[in-house]
């Protein structure tokens, strides 16, 4: 009864938490550009004008930033690329090799058109209002990639997280799946607005979502959106291993910075998703003093990318150079795909990332944690209590 009483409080205080993040997204992305254009009808000349459609899309869609790669080293979620000895006659050799990388290890998921009906919508492309649940599936397959050590897109594996992602009801992580759970969750009215009206979805709706899709399909991964922005030791304890009485206890090390040990035994961990929703700006910017830590994130081995937006649109975050943001742009239309499709991977990968300065990105995210061990979640534990003890303004906080 207290542990349902707990559940019931800590659901009720994230709702309360949440309300103005999502009022936020709600509010400041209110319209978009270009709204979402169904053509479920098309063939013949008709069809002529989707393609139409398509490519002015594609021209006129997000504008990209003016920031261009530099000789500064990238920091690609835990990876430092930069100039080495042999490079010194190409001053821009490492970007190619980190583009190269990109390319080769991240599912690039965009909008997509003459996809099956999503049900009850009569809608066949995703153009306009998809964006966020795009970057969500661009993070999550980074989860899975991370989980099963897949180390190149479409390589030789047993396992192809992108067939979770494809545009179907049968594929778990659908944008089809994404939209049929978003109306149980938030209403049947409000899916529609978002689809037809020209919102979008919130990166703390994408989170929401998210964790009861993962709950279905991967219950061995636990998806966990901390309470108030705080990560609670013992809850992560709770939800992620199968010894209740495993204790913590903190102690100081000779540079007088807390960190935590627990008890030596073996026992069963379950991967650790932490989805944190954050509104760090009370406008359209970040608060610059937030930028050192999602640095520092971004250049750890535990963050699987940031669900953001830029221009009143979301992008997905994998990194940084310099004082710009590293982001994929999941605003480019393309036809939908099946398993029977020829190369099938060549349309999710991506080699051109794009720039956009940290002033420019919207303060509303969600940022993506991956412990995949109890070992991982001890070095997290240890990581950001050393980024407090910086003295910089914190995004989050352990307890």
């Amino acid at each position: 009864t207290l542990s349902v009483m707990q559940d019931e409080e800590e659901e009720w205080a994230l709702l309360e938490v949440d309300r103005s993040i999502r009022d936020h997204e709600m509010g400041t992305h209110e319209h978009t550009n270009i709204g979402p254009v169904d053509f479920t009808q098309a063939s013949g000349g008709f069809s002529f004008i989707h393609n139409l459609y398509q490519g002015l899309y594609n021209s006129f869609r997000i504008s990209p930033s003016n920031e261009k790669f530099t000789e500064e080293p990238c920091w690609l979620l835990g990876e430092c690329f930069s100039p080495n000895m042999s490079e010194r006659r190409s001053r821009m050799a490492h970007i190619a090799r980190f583009k190269e990388h990109v390319n080769s290890r991240f599912l690039w998921f965009t909008y997509r058109r003459d996809f099956p009906v999503i049900p009850a919508y009569n809608c066949k492309s995703d153009a306009g209002w998809g964006c966020t649940l795009r970057s969500g599936q661009m993070l999550l397959a980074r989860v899975f990639n991370t989980i099963h050590r897949i180390t190149k897109v479409g390589g030789e594996s047993t396992l192809n997280p992108l067939y979770w992602f494809l545009d179907n009801e049968a594929a778990p992580y659908s944008i089809h799946n994404f939209v049929s759970e978003s109306a149980s969750i938030f209403g049947v009215h409000k899916s529609s607005s978002i689809m037809y009206n020209g919102q979008w979805f919130g990166p703390s709706q994408f989170s929401q979502i998210a964790e009861i899709l993962m709950q279905r399909t991967h219950p061995n991964i636990v998806v966990h959106i901390p309470f108030a922005n705080c990560v609670y030791i013992d809850r992560v304890l709770e939800l992620c291993q199968s010894f209740s009485s495993t204790t913590m206890t903190t102690t100081t090390s000779s540079s007088s910075s807390a960190f935590y040990e627990f008890e030596e035994y073996e026992d069963f961990w379950k991967p650790l998703l932490l989805m944190i929703p954050v509104l760090l700006g009370p406008v359209d910017k970040i608060n610059p003093i937030y930028v050192p830590h999602l640095k520092a994130l971004l250049s750890s081995t535990f963050c699987t990318g940031i669900i953001a937006g830029r221009e009143k649109a979301s992008v997905y975050i994998i990194g940084y150079q310099d004082e710009n943001a590293i982001y994929l742009d999941p605003h480019y239309v393309q036809n939908a795909v099946s398993l029977c499709t020829p190369n099938i991977f060549e349309t999710y990968t991506c080699s051109n990332p794009l720039l956009s300065s940290f002033d420019s990105i919207d303060p509303s995210m969600a940022i993506g944690i991956l412990c995949r061990t109890k070992r991982d979640f001890i070095e997290f534990l240890e990581f950001q209590n050393n980024f407090e003890a910086s003295g910089h303004p914190t995004i989050f906080s352990i307890a």
